[in-house]
């Protein structure tokens, strides 16, 4: 792993970790089209979290229908839902971002072009 790409990498670990520090309920939806390769990158990490995880962590493998959750993740009251999804960012391949829901907001149009990605995120926006 080459230097800068490590430091981007624990760069989002820190800034996950501060972000997540002291929830009581944590989501974490992985979004993707299992035909479409790299775009099933989110239901991939989310496979990989299983087992790994505390009881206080669910996991959601929502494939190309985060939409259809939305009920389930009402119901569990989360204090705090990570999105994963691949997007198109121009950025290199492989590349990892913490995009924050109010630059999904600003950016829904040209992040994916999977319209329930961005009807989900108002909905799904935190104080935090």
């Amino acid at each position: 792993m080459n230097d800068s790409k490590e430091c981007a990498d624990n760069e989002i670990k820190d800034k996950l970790q501060s972000w997540s520090s002291g929830y009581h309920r944590l989501i974490i939806t992985g979004i993707g089209n299992p035909i479409r390769k790299d775009d099933l990158i989110g239901v991939l990490i989310v496979r990989g979290l299983k087992d790994r995880v505390p009881s206080s962590v669910c996991l959601i493998e929502c494939e190309t229908v985060p939409e259809s959750f939305l009920e389930s993740i009402i119901e569990l009251n989360p204090s705090h839902i990570l999105i994963i999804d691949a997007a198109l960012l121009n950025l290199e391949h492989g590349t990892s971002k913490l995009v924050s829901p109010e630059e999904l907001q600003e950016r829904q149009g040209d992040i994916n072009s999977c319209p329930s990605s961005s009807n989900i995120l108002p909905v799904l926006g935190t104080d935090n």
